[in-house]
């Protein structure tokens, strides 16, 4: 890998502005099978700019259509752009290469299923008889090859041959960026984001809240102001946990629609604070546009909170 210099600081950090990364990567929207992307800002009221990518041959058990977020029209079209790429990277394509064998039948370094937070019915003397699909990895760190099992990496995994399956595949820390470090980076920010809102929901311990008057960037005022313009309160809770990288969630409450379907959450994570906050606050447009929108195949969620009523869920 080649280190390159972060040039692009609005917004986001990146080594090349969002107009730039359209333009590089447009002509591979066809081969991640991105049949359109369109702006959907002006379904909501609010003019955060939110993009959605169309993808129709995304494999069973995957979704779609994906949003794309960002303090402007650029960004947000790049950020929706490069979740479709995401998608598509995830999935298992007919030349990617994998092995099929026991644990025991593994000739060379692995990473032992136990260690993946498997389900309590697993043990070590059941997965002795399975067979499973596994992939060659490179560790970063000391640069050796590993086999990990492919469940581990595809999205959605679908097992054949005669393999089982170890859990529900997931998008746990799947990233895109410019360069491969880019990516990397993004991939661990989200790794360690999704940890510290789990850990918000077990303990209620690392949270704080925000004074929202304390805030003096002008990019994050701005899109504060856009809420409140608007009738919807914005709450701020600094979810830090003990690694110590900025998390920031926003929740959001319409209190001219009170609609229990659009009482969201956006949650961010980034080395500087003032982006952290940022993605989390656009990530809350991109909620409230995607419900609008409707056409997501994992948007079940506001009907469950529309049936529970807006009172029950602002609470």
């Amino acid at each position: 890998m080649e280190n390159q210099e972060i040039t692009f600081f609005k917004g986001t950090h990146r080594i090349i502005p969002p107009s730039k990364t359209i333009e590089n990567n447009e002509s591979k929207i066809k081969t991640a099978g991105i049949t359109r992307i369109t702006e959907i800002t002006h379904l909501d009221r609010i003019g955060i700019p939110v993009f959605s990518a169309i993808r129709p041959t995304a494999q069973d058990g995957g979704i779609s259509i994906y949003g794309g977020k960002g303090i402007t029209p650029e960004h947000a079209k790049a950020s929706a752009m490069m979740e479709g790429f995401e998608r598509y990277s995830a999935e298992k394509q007919d030349t990617d290469e994998t092995v099929i064998a026991g644990l025991n039948e593994i000739e060379g370094k692995y990473i032992d299923p136990i260690s993946l937070n498997l389900p309590k019915d697993f043990s070590k003397d059941l997965l002795d008889t399975m067979n499973l699909e596994w992939s060659i990895s490179k560790d970063l760190i000391s640069g050796e090859n590993y086999y990990i099992p492919s469940n581990a990496i595809y999205h959605p995994y679908v097992p054949e041959n005669n393999v089982q399956s170890l859990f529900k595949g997931n998008t746990n820390g799947l990233a895109s960026g410019n360069i491969l470090e880019e990516a990397i980076l993004h991939g661990i920010f989200e790794v360690i984001e999704r940890d510290a809102w789990s850990i918000f929901e077990l303990t209620h311990k690392n949270s704080k809240q925000i004074d929202l008057e304390s805030i003096d960037s002008e990019n994050i005022n701005q899109v504060l102001n856009k809420y409140h313009e608007n009738g919807i309160n914005i709450k701020l809770m600094d979810l830090t946990a003990d690694i110590g990288v900025p998390t920031i969630a926003a929740s959001a409450d319409d209190t001219v629609l009170k609609d229990a379907g659009l009482l969201s959450l956006g949650i961010g994570t980034h080395l500087n604070p003032e982006i952290a906050v940022l993605r989390a606050l656009t990530e809350v447009a991109q909620s409230r546009a995607t419900q609008i929108q409707g056409a997501r195949e994992d948007t079940v969620r506001a009907d469950f909170a529309r049936k529970a009523g807006y009172e029950r869920m602002k609470r």
